[in-house]
């Protein structure tokens, strides 16, 4: 059965790297999403407000969570989603069903247009680079982001490798 979770403003819900076995539903408050949480690298993704799903992607693959989760606003509360409530609520409970997939969808949707900009953009500057040192690392820096987009691609996100333009 569903259990439901307070956090306090600042605690971490789950953290980047860690196992995925449960996806969160908020019922209040505010959740903030992301990377290298608490480094210098530190990058919020989104913030979550009232309502809504996150970790589903996770709880549905079994893969270490690609993002930290943190409560923003003290008394915020989640209902922790078992494996097991996800395939009842497959079962059982279309609606909500639709809710979380298109949480999902949304969210994929957004990542793949900020992922587009941004090979994009790295593209036009390894175009324009004249130097050819700095063109090299900008090439190495397109790279990773196509070795990310392997990820992207599990879920239909199309191959950017054209942007290299030459």
């Amino acid at each position: 059965m569903a259990e439901k979770k307070h956090f306090s403003a600042g605690e971490v819900i789950f953290k980047q790297g860690a196992w995925s076995n449960c996806a969160y539903e908020l019922l209040s408050g505010r959740v903030g999403i992301y990377l290298s949480y608490g480094t210098a690298d530190q990058r919020e993704l989104t913030v979550l407000d009232g309502s809504g799903y996150f970790g589903e992607i996770g709880a549905l693959d079994g893969m270490a969570r690609s993002a930290t989760a943190v409560a923003l606003t003290e008394g915020t509360e989640v209902t922790v989603l078992s494996v097991e409530d996800i395939n009842e609520i497959f079962r059982s409970d279309p609606d909500r069903l639709l809710e979380i997939f298109h949480t999902t969808s949304t969210r994929l949707r957004a990542l793949s247009a900020d992922y587009a900009e941004a090979c994009e953009t790295i593209s036009a500057y390894v175009s324009g680079a004249r130097d050819t040192g700095i063109r090299a690392r900008l090439r190495r820096m397109l790279d990773y982001a196509l070795d990310l987009g392997a990820l992207y691609q599990k879920y239909a996100v199309p191959d950017y490798s054209s942007f290299y333009g030459d």
